[in-house]
């Protein structure tokens, strides 16, 4: 970039001229548009907007000087777009929905002044639960970090706060856990023997071979009684969700 400018000081032109003249405005939307990134990556939204200026002044046929930044800003925004929109691992309708999930958190932070529940953010964002969780996770893994950053310092490596996205979000971690509690009340109904085997298989680990050899039974029926057992959960759960 430094080149490049250099190389424009020392062969001035009209064209050449505006470029210069009109630099401190590209460099003003870059910082508008990368305050949020890292180094190296402004330095290429800065070059893709330097393209966009130069082939403005190359295409501007106009006598009047200040025309030309209304007619350039567009064509400069527009390569700063296309180059955040590259380097963004999100896609546009998952972008709507982080921001539809961080607009609701931010306002009702800021008239209550406290964070909201999960069940207060889906009713703010019209989102299921799975769908809150789920745009919360996108989110926290859309948020890139640059090795360069990865150095020791005195409260230890960065990798050491970096989250393990194999742990599920403790709000996730809450709702499979009230799930799994609610399933296991449900079992406890269940008669006898579908209830041996749905812990069986589920709880204990057991195959059906071994189920059948506990019960004295075949294995086809030990997965009638599972397919029953299944029913019967299934058809507790569709009874709880319509009450509800």
């Amino acid at each position: 970039m430094i080149a490049l400018i250099q190389s424009l000081r020392r062969s001035p032109s009209p064209e050449h001229a505006l470029i210069l003249e009109h630099l401190p405005h590209v460099r003003r939307l870059v910082r508008r548009h990368g305050q949020h990134l890292s180094l190296e990556d402004r330095q290429e939204i800065l070059s893709a907007a330097m393209i966009g200026l130069i082939e403005s002044a190359s295409r501007f046929d106009s006598i009047e000087k200040n025309h030309f930044w209304p007619y350039a800003k567009n064509r400069v925004q527009g390569a700063i777009l296309d180059e955040l929109r590259q380097k963004d691992p999100l896609t546009r309708t998952q972008r709507r929905q982080v921001r539809l999930v961080e607009k609701s958190v931010a306002t009702h932070l800021s008239e209550n002044g406290e964070t909201p529940q999960l069940d207060t953010l889906c009713s703010l964002t019209g989102m299921t639960e799975s769908m809150v969780l789920k745009t919360q996770r996108i989110r926290a893994a859309g948020h890139t970090i640059h090795f360069s950053r990865l150095e020791n310092d005195e409260d230890g490596s960065l990798l050491d706060f970096i989250a393990d996205e194999s742990v599920p979000l403790p709000e996730e971690a809450c709702l499979h856990h009230e799930e799994r509690l609610l399933v296991s009340g449900w079992v406890e109904l269940l008669p006898d023997r579908e209830r041996r085997v749905i812990e069986g298989i589920y709880y204990l680990q057991m195959s059906p071979r071994a189920l059948a050899d506990e019960m004295s039974l075949t294995e086809g029926r030990i997965s009638q009684i599972h397919h029953h057992g299944l029913q019967l959960l299934r058809q507790r759960a569709r009874t709880i969700q319509s009450a509800a």
